[in-house]
């Protein structure tokens, strides 16, 4: 005889395996997450990137592959792509389509560059990428790829009136800015990895060989013309070789931040580099902490160029952009308006970062509303008034960002990651502000040595200051969830909250906040009820 089992285990089984095929379903539902593909083949390498971008601020990366196909080694006495230079590229060609067919990219762009633009055959290995793969490659113009660097910059660092760098492989592109808007663009023939070939034939190279190299770039820049006229305010370099010596300035200078976008490097670095960099052979360069084995051959063609182009331009520092030509075309593919200042970068940023963490947008919000106006009525004890309304806004956005890792820990897991995740608009000094205010959101002061590793960027005699923003953070987190917001004052020592009778503040968590605040500002908070 058979009997059907009815137990309140059978029940729960069931009730388990019915939310087992909810969840299921829910993996399957599209990511909210939209992917973009970006492919950008230089004379030196070849690059994809894809990005992740929410409805607002800027995409981020989520997944790159380089590949060193080296095409401006590929080109023979005709000035047409050896066989063997169109292999390597179609099979790295081949490989980049194939990750985004099996990521399921859709929004893709991929382009062109440098050696390509002066291949006689150019049309032929169009034709075998159209063949053999489903890439949308397109060669383009010298003045197409000046733009899309400049798009790629504009969309995380405001310009005015700047020179922008573009230094490939093959050439470097020039692009003045003026008022923040694109003018005169210029190509020139000086990439790393041609002045390398043409000039560096010896391991280490030879005095003499340097001396060439720089006299070439010189002569160079003196014919190309007048663009240096009204002088540029600034040099931004975006490309590799920029990169590469913001990663050996971090290195050698133990500096306590992974990101070089940003990062103002010094002519004086430049120089003492180059003529280290000199001295070695490629093999040791490679053993030098912040060098790139890939470019670690080529690495000194491009620091010369820089400084001879620093001496052109009478300026003492450049700053790196990690954003380019494959962010331009990122942004492109999204259409959004370009940001018009500071905060709307980054207030992107965070907005960005925070929805493609799955963060709840009205939390963090009504913490920076409320923040912000504590910081405007304390403002006096808390130091540069735009320094820490940026770091602030971030914090407020972003403090809980952690609890996607662990909630118990999540102010060390928010810190962590304010501080690695791409945030643009803030300096380096307003990250760091932000990841310690929001360490500390929850009432936890940082300990008396914790500004050590931030040295050249906060001062030990700064932690007071840092404690404060991280008091305001604390209340603003304890009171954000009270309905209707609630109103503040301060009169001399006195700082009033007032709520309704809606939803109240959590007692242990403004209490908490409360002590941490008078500790920190020398001020009484009073908590009361709006009649």
């Amino acid at each position: 005889m058979s009997e059907t089992l009815s137990s309140p285990e059978s029940a729960a089984q069931r009730r388990g395996l019915r939310a087992l095929e909810v969840s299921e379903g829910a993996l399957r539902r599209p990511h909210p997450l939209e992917e973009l593909g970006v492919i950008d083949l230089g004379s030196n390498s070849a690059r994809l990137a894809i990005y992740a971008a929410g409805p607002v601020g800027p995409p981020w990366t989520v997944y790159e592959s380089k590949e060193l196909p080296r095409l401006g080694t590929g080109l023979d006495a005709r000035g047409r792509l050896t066989a063997a230079a169109r292999k390597g590229a179609l099979e790295t060609l081949e490989r980049f389509g194939k990750i985004l067919d099996d990521r399921r990219v859709h929004r893709r762009a991929a382009v062109a560059t440098g050696v390509m633009r002066q291949a006689e055959n150019r049309a032929r290995f169009l034709a075998e990428v159209r063949s053999r793969t489903r890439l949308p490659l397109r060669v383009i113009s010298a003045q197409e790829e000046a733009y899309y660097a400049f798009l790629g910059v504009r969309s995380s660092l405001i310009l005015g009136d700047d020179l922008l760098a573009d230094l490939g492989g093959g050439t470097l592109q020039l692009l003045r800015v003026e008022g923040g808007e694109p003018g005169r663009a210029l190509s020139l023939p000086l990439g790393a990895l041609r002045m390398h070939q043409e000039f560096l034939h010896n391991d280490p190279p030879k005095r003499r060989e340097v001396q060439e190299l720089r006299e070439f770039v010189d002569a160079a820049l003196e014919a190309s013309g007048p663009w240096t006229d009204p002088p540029p305010q600034r040099l931004v370099g975006v490309g590799g070789t920029f990169r590469a010596a913001g990663h050996l300035l971090e290195a050698s200078h133990r500096y306590p931040l992974t990101r070089v976008h940003g990062l103002e490097i010094p002519r004086r670095f430049l120089t003492r580099e180059s003529l280290r960099l000199g001295e070695m052979t490629v093999e040791e360069r490679r053993e030098v902490p912040g060098v790139s084995a890939d470019r670690a051959d080529i690495l000194l063609a491009g620091f010369l160029v820089i400084d001879r182009l620093l001496r052109r331009l009478s300026l003492k520092r450049f700053t790196v952009s990690a954003c380019g030509i494959r962010e331009g075309l990122a942004q492109e593919l999204l259409g959004r308006p370009a940001p018009q200042s500071r905060t709307d970068l980054a207030w992107g940023s965070a907005r960005s970062m925070a929805w493609g963490f799955h963060l709840s947008s009205r939390h963090g919000e009504r913490v920076q509303r409320l923040a912000l106006e504590l910081n405007g009525l304390l403002h006096d004890e808390t130091g540069p008034h735009e320094e820490t309304r940026l770091a602030l806004s971030v914090a407020g956005i972003l403090h809980d960002v952690g609890t996607v890792v662990s909630y118990p820990e999540h102010p060390a897991h928010s810190r962590y990651l304010v501080e690695n995740h791409p945030l643009y608009g803030l300096t380096h000094r307003e990250i760091v502000l932000a990841s310690l205010a929001v360490a500390q959101h929850e009432g936890d002061e940082l300990p008396s040595g914790a500004l050590g590793r931030f040295r050249g960027l906060l001062k030990p005699d700064e932690l007071p200051r840092v404690r404060r923003l991280g008091a305001i953070l604390a209340i603003a987190e304890s009171l954000a969830e009270s309905r209707p917001p609630p109103q503040v004052h301060r009169k001399g020592d006195v700082l009033s909250f007032r709520v309704a009778r809606g939803i109240p503040p959590a007692p242990r968590a403004f209490l908490r906040a409360r002590r941490f605040f008078k500790r920190s500002f020398g001020l009484e908070v009073h908590l009361g009820v709006l009649r």
